[in-house]
């Protein structure tokens, strides 16, 4: 996380921090979203089936993403949902 605020600082981006718990889908981080205006979005990380290759993928919070078209997309026929506990513990790793 720090990296990313240093790198907008560094870019001059002005950004608001609004810091909640985890969620796991658009409608429980709803609740969070009342007070901040512009596009809701939500993010789906996915990684290939070997778990080699990572991605974030951003979209609009109302449209639906198909994995099988993400595929295509980034020419991989195995992408997965990165699954939360395998976040946690890639992330404390990187700490």
């Amino acid at each position: 996380m720090k990296a990313v605020l240093d790198a907008l600082q560094k870019l001059n981006i002005e950004y608001k921090l609004k810091e909640h718990e985890a969620v796991c889908t658009v409608e429980e981080a709803d609740k969070f979203w009342t007070d901040i205006e512009g596009v809701h979005c939500k993010n789906l990380f996915l990684r290939d089936k070997k778990g080699k290759q990572h991605y974030l993928v951003v979209a609009n919070k109302n449209t639906s993403v198909s994995i099988e078209s993400l595929n295509q997309r980034v020419q991989d026929k195995f992408l997965v949902c990165f699954v939360p506990t395998t976040l946690a513990v890639a992330e404390q790793r990187s700490s």
